[in-house]
């Protein structure tokens, strides 16, 4: 299963963000229970905590999260978040340029079920809240992925030239 959007962040005060963790994207998360630790991935763009332009791939297990930051900028961006058995793979475009692979996780723990969407918050620990986020389009597919590409992602030896020649659309 592949989601893709084109989503933009912007400031309600300038023309971006200026609070800290203002951030638009796509979600993957399983099901919980209220009062349960989350478990989910998300891939978003918008405001570092220093208000800088950056996309943010982050993955929570039992409500702790790791994460990979990556400048990004302040206009529109593609972002892709494709699941293949265990491994969900983040993939982003700036400026309709070519897709790039931000990273693969892998999330063995994750149902075969999980509710999927747009992912959207603000202020997180500044307290500022300053974003209108933007959402071009919402995509849903499935993926035919190869059992090579499987197989790669799984043992961490895919490279970024296979996964967006099968994963890039």
């Amino acid at each position: 299963m592949a989601l893709t959007a084109r989503v933009r962040a912007l400031g309600r005060e300038g023309d971006h963000p200026s609070g800290a963790w203002s951030l638009v994207g796509v979600l993957l998360r399983a099901p919980a229970e209220d009062g349960t630790a989350e478990n989910w991935v998300y891939l978003t763009t918008g405001s570092d905590s220093m208000g800088r332009p950056t996309l943010d791939s982050r993955s929570t297990i039992n409500g702790s999260s790791l994460y990979e930051l990556v400048p990004a900028h302040w206009d529109w961006v593609e972002l892709r978040v494709v699941r293949v058995g265990a491994s969900v793979v983040h993939l982003y475009r700036l400026d309709e340029g070519p897709w790039r692979l931000l990273r693969v996780v892998q999330r063995p723990d994750l149902p075969d079920e999980l509710q999927a969407g747009i992912n959207v918050l603000t202020g997180f620990g500044s307290g500022r809240v300053d974003l209108d986020a933007e959402i071009d389009y919402v995509h849903f597919s499935a993926v035919d992925v190869s059992d090579e590409l499987s197989t790669a992602l799984a043992n961490g030896t895919a490279t970024e030239a296979e996964v967006v020649a099968e994963l890039g659309g």
